[in-house]
C-alpha cells in the first residue's frame, strides 16, 4: 500500500496528474460497483491496463479502427481457439497473419487504455490505491525499445486529453452512462467474463519467447453487499482475531453508515484529512469512516507523495489536517529522528497546515518533542496487530475519539469563516445605499481572501474600480488600475451574470484570468471568488477574489450563496428608499 483514497474526492483525471507530476511506478486499483480497473505506471508513464467491461476489446478497437474487417477477426479468432495451449495473443496473431503492422497495433492499444480511462471517468464514486510494489509493464512494450517513451510507455497527460475529448464527444452523443444508471443484464454477464489490456491483448512478446508473464485477469468482485465487503476486509486485515472480535468492528462500521444517512453535509464544503502510515487497518477504517463523515481521507507510507496530496489540496481550496503515525507504524525503517524531521520540513513548506502526531503511550520523549516542534495535538494509539489475536474495544475506542477529535477540528475552522460571515451579515442590513453595500461587501470578503477587487458592469463589458490587497496597505481599499474585461471573452463572467450566482472554483476562464494577473499579478493557486451584486434581475458588479501568495482555504460556498442573495434584498430596498426620498420631494 503506497496511496489511497475516495474516487469521489479525488477524480481519476487528478489521480493520474499525481501520479505523472511525481514521475511515480506502481499499479493503480480503482474500484466502484460498476467493476474494477487497472493502469499500471513506470516513471510516471502508463503502461498497460485492464477493464472489466468486455466492450473494449481490442478485436472490436481495431474494428473501430477500420485496420482490420470482420472476417479478418473471425479468422484470427478462430486460429487461436485451434492453437489451444499455444494461443497467441490477438495482437501477436493479427501481426503474424500480416493484417497489422507494429504502428496500427499500438494505436489500437493506445485507444484501449484511453478508453480504460473514459470508463472510469463515468464512474461517480469508487475508490483507488496505489501500490508502489507491484509493477508488472508487459514485455511487449519493451519489444520496441526505440520507442519506449514515445508510444509505449504512453505519456500519462497526453493520454489524459485524448481520454477527455473521447469522454465529451461519447457525453455528447449519447453514447456513455453515468454510474447511478443501472447496467444492462447483458453487460452483466460480459462484467463476470472480464476482459483485460494484458495477456491476451497486450502479447507481442510472445513472438520472441520471452520469458516473463503478465498474471492473468483479476477477478471481478463478487461481493457488493456493502457489509460483506467490510466483512471480508476485516478477515484479512485481523486474520488472527477471533470471529466475535471481527463482528464488533464490522457493527461498528455499521453504525457509522447509519449516522450518516441520518446526517446533514459538513459546513464549510469539504475536509481532508491525510494519514501518513503504513498500518493498513488504522487507513481501512479512517477511509470508511471519512466517507460516512463526509471527509475526503488520503493515506500513503512514502513521503513523497505528501506533497503532492497536500498540493492537490490546497488547490482545490481545502486545507488539510496531517495526521502522522508513530514511527513503529509509519513506515518500515522509519525512527523518532525521521518522523520529526518530516514533520518539520512539512511545517517549513505549509506553515498553515496543522499536523496530528499519533504516539504509543510510552514514548514520553517522542510526545514531547511532538508538542515542542508544533503538533497540534498527539494521539495515544494503540498497538493493535491484525496478526496477533487481541481485542477490538481497545482499537475501537482509539477510532471513535480520533473521528470526533477531527470532527471537532474542521468545525472549529468552519466557525471562524462563519462567524466572519455572520457580522457581516449584520454590517450588511444596516447600509441605506447601494455604493455602502458595495463597500460593505468589499470588506467582508477582504476579512476571508487577501484579494479582492470589484468589477463594475457595464453594457458590454467589465472594469476594475476598488480593491483590497493589492498595494502597499494590504487591508485599506485603493483604486486600482485601468483594467477593461470584454464580457464576450470570459464565459466565467457571463455564467456568474446571467445566473446570479458566486462561483468559486479553479479559474480555468482565459479571457478573465489572463488580463487579471497581467495587470495584478498572478495568485500562487488558481481558485477563485466571483460574487455578483444584482438588483431586479441587472448585475450591478461582479467582486473577484482570490488568495493572492497564501495558501487556499476552505470556503463555505453555501453561506456565500445566502450572503449574496441578503446582498441583493438590501441593495433593493435601498434602491426603492431612494424612489420613495424623490418622489416625497
Amino acid at each position: 500500500m503506497s496511496f489511497t483514497g475516495d474516487l469521489e474526492h479525488l477524480p481519476i483525471v487528478d489521480i493520474v496528474q499525481l501520479i505523472h507530476a511525481a514521475r511515480k511506478s506502481g499499479t493503480l486499483t480503482v474500484q466502484s460497483r460498476r467493476g474494477t480497473c487497472q493502469l499500471v505506471f513506470k516513471d510516471g508513464f502508463i503502461g498497460s491496463a485492464s477493464n472489466l467491461q468486455s466492450r473494449g476489446r481490442i478485436g472490436e478497437i481495431l474494428l473501430e479502427m477500420k485496420a482490420i474487417g470482420e472476417e479478418d477477426l473471425t479468422a484470427a479468432l478462430d486460429e487461436q481457439k485451434q492453437a489451444g495451449e499455444n494461443r497467441k495473443p490477438l495482437i501477436a496473431t493479427l501481426m503474424a497473419r500480416g493484417l497489422i503492422n507494429k504502428d496500427l497495433a499500438f494505436k489500437g492499444l493506445q485507444l484501449l487504455i484511453e478508453m480504460t480511462i473514459v470508463e472510469i471517468l463515468t464512474w461517480k464514486a469508487g475508490t483507488f490505491s496505489l501500490d508502489v510494489e507491484n509493477v508488472v509493464i508487459a514485455d511487449e512494450y519493451r519489444y520496441f525499445p526505440e520507442k519506449l517513451n514515445e508510444e509505449f510507455l504512453l505519456n500519462s497527460q497526453n493520454v489524459l486529453m485524448d481520454a477527455l475529448r473521447i469522454y465529451d464527444e461519447k457525453k455528447r452523443d449519447g453514447e456513455l452512462s453515468e454510474e447511478d444508471e443501472q447496467p444492462s443484464a447483458e453487460a452483466m454477464e460480459d462484467e463476470e467474463s472480464g476482459w483485460s489490456i494484458s495477456e491476451d491483448d497486450l502479447g507481442l512478446a510472445d513472438l520472441h519467447k520471452l520469458e516473463t508473464r503478465i498474471p492473468g485477469v483479476f477477478s471481478v468482485l463478487e461481493e457488493r453487499d456493502p457489509v460483506a465487503i467490510h466483512r471480508s476486509r476485516i478477515a484479512a486485515l485481523a486474520p488472527a482475531w477471533p470471529d466475535s472480535e471481527k463482528e464488533k468492528v464490522l457493527a461498528y462500521l455499521g453504525d457509522a453508515a447509519d449516522r450518516a444517512k441520518e446526517a446533514s453535509s459538513p459546513a464549510g464544503g469539504a475536509r481532508a484529512v491525510i494519514v501518513f502510515s503504513s498500518d493498513e487497518f488504522l487507513t481501512y477504517l479512517l477511509t470508511t469512516l471519512g466517507k460516512s463523515d463526509g471527509s475526503l481521507i488520503f493515506s500513503t507510507n512514502d513521503d513523497q507523495d505528501l506533497d503532492l496530496i497536500i498540493d492537490q489540496s490546497l488547490h482545490k481550496g481545502i486545507r488539510p489536517l496531517l495526521v502522522m503515525d508513530c514511527p513503529q507504524k509509519a513506515r518500515i525503517g522509519y525512527s523518532a529522528d525521521k518522523i520529526h524531521r518530516l514533520r518539520r520540513e512539512k511545517k517549513f513548506k505549509y506553515p498553515h497546515v496543522e499536523t496530528l502526531q499519533l504516539a504509543l503511550s510510552l514514548e514520553r520523549d517522542f510526545i514531547l518533542q511532538s508538542y515542542r516542534e508544533g503538533a497540534r495535538a498527539v494521539f495515544p494509539r494503540p498497538f493493535v496487530d491484525g496478526r496477533q489475536e487481541t481485542t477490538a474495544v481497545e482499537l475501537l475506542t482509539f477510532i471513535e475519539t480520533l473521528r470526533l477529535y477531527l470532527h471537532n477540528f474542521f468545525e472549529q475552522k468552519v466557525a471562524g469563516v462563519e462567524d466572519v460571515l455572520a457580522r457581516g451579515v449584520l454590517d450588511l442590513i444596516a447600509c441605506r445605499s447601494i455604493p455602502a453595500v458595495h463597500q460593505s461587501l468589499l470588506k467582508i470578503l477582504a476579512d476571508i481572501f487577501p484579494r479582492v477587487l470589484t468589477l463594475a458592469a457595464r453594457q458590454d463589458d467589465f472594469v476594475a474600480e476598488k480593491g483590497i490587497g493589492f498595494g502597499g496597505n494590504d487591508r485599506e481599499t485603493e483604486t486600482l488600475p485601468s483594467l477593461r474585461i470584454p464580457l464576450e471573452t470570459s464565459s466565467l463572467l457571463r455564467k456568474v451574470t446571467e445566473e446570479r450566482h458566486p462561483f468559486f472554483g479553479l479559474l480555468y476562464d482565459g479571457g478573465l484570468s489572463t488580463p487579471l494577473y497581467e495587470a495584478l499579478g498572478a495568485a500562487a493557486t488558481p481558485k477563485a471568488l466571483l460574487f455578483p451584486l444584482h438588483v431586479r434581475g441587472r448585475t450591478l458588479a461582479v467582486l473577484y477574489a482570490d488568495f493572492g501568495e497564501a495558501e487556499a482555504q476552505a470556503v463555505p460556498v453555501e453561506q456565500l450563496e445566502r450572503l449574496a442573495a441578503q446582498a441583493a434584498l438590501v441593495a433593493e430596498n435601498a434602491l426603492y428608499r431612494k424612489k420613495l426620498e424623490k418622489t416625497s420631494r
